[in-house]
């Protein structure tokens, strides 16, 4: 006969209060229907669990051998309640980010620095790649949500997911001081046609915009260096190898500090999305729904109690 956990369960009280009659209070059960499954309790051990004394139950040598397991059982319900109350209040749990990399250095650091504050129990994990492998890793279920830079028109979307546009990101040209470009005020789209530029990989979501841009105004882009990352981007922009487009919000301080120089491109403004894409909320767990919550308020500018926050990408 089957061992039932409720008969273990109820076996660990009895033996706690140390009568029949005390467990099935503390229970809310009736006497006779506790009896009941000890009764199926010590048929499926085979021996009896306990005696009945004047001053409540002996337990026997199988009752006392059996008592271990039950307990056991009863601590891991207890901690498997007590793990679901903290998972659903944010007390305890995890959550992987997966985010295209000017995202994830530029713009997510800040709401997600505030949510670890908020919930100091969850453990955090931000996966930086272009807008098509994070997209990846949430198919394949690596992370619960990706925030990528767009455009998602024409980017396959993993089934059972919805993208949520959180902010604008505006893409600009820009080239080392001592580059020619750099004292040459706005020039015309005309003025790119042969210029070699460091560029990004492929899959990456500031190229394909930008390709699509200047393809529009009838340019075909040249590349000078093709590297991986944001990062790499700026450094070569910066050492003065040859101008590149990449994220205003990447260079900002650069912008500030006089490494760079932004040059105006006449008639051309390249922006861009940035886009959670994650399951439905009756499919994601309440730390990402929580999360999503934090980076629309982040992204409107405002803090969890409707204070100022730090302004949205692209903006100023």
């Amino acid at each position: 006969m089957i061992v039932e956990p409720d008969h273990l369960l109820a076996f660990a009280r009895i033996a706690a209060e140390g009568s029949v009659t005390a467990a099935a209070r503390a229970l809310h059960k009736s006497q006779p229907a506790l009896s009941q499954q000890m009764a199926r309790l010590r048929e499926a051990v085979g021996d009896p669990l306990y005696r009945r004394t004047r001053y409540g139950i002996s337990l026997t040598p199988a009752g006392a051998a059996l008592l271990p397991h039950a307990e056991a059982l009863t601590r891991a319900l207890a901690g498997a309640r007590s793990l679901a109350g903290s998972w659903k209040g944010l007390a305890s749990g995890r959550l992987s980010v997966a985010a295209s990399t000017t995202v994830a250095h530029w713009w997510l650091p800040a709401p997600l620095a505030r949510f670890a504050a908020q919930h100091p129990g969850l453990a955090l994990s931000l996966l930086s790649r272009n807008s098509h492998d994070a997209l990846a890793l949430l198919a394949r279920g690596e992370a619960e949500m990706a925030v990528v830079e767009g455009p998602l028109d024409e980017v396959r979307l993993p089934p059972g997911v919805e993208a949520t546009p959180l902010t604008t990101d505006v893409i600009v040209l820009a080239c080392a001081p001592g580059d020619p470009l750099a004292a040459s005020g706005p020039i015309a789209p005309a003025a790119l046609t042969g210029l070699g530029l460091v560029r990004r990989e492929r899959g990456s979501g500031t190229r394909e915009i930008v390709d699509r841009a200047l393809e529009r105004v009838g340019v075909a882009p040249v590349t000078r260096l093709e590297v991986t990352g944001v990062a790499a981007v700026v450094a070569a922009v910066r050492s003065g190898l040859a101008p590149g487009f990449v994220s205003r919000l990447a260079i900002a301080e650069d912008l500030a500090a006089g490494r760079l120089v932004e040059v105006e491109v006449t008639g051309v403004r390249l922006t861009r999305s940035f886009t959670c894409v994650a399951p439905p909320d009756d499919l994601s767990s309440p730390a990402a729904r929580a999360f999503l919550e934090e980076l629309r308020r982040y992204a409107a500018g405002t803090a969890p109690d409707g204070s100022p926050s730090a302004p949205a990408a692209g903006r100023g």
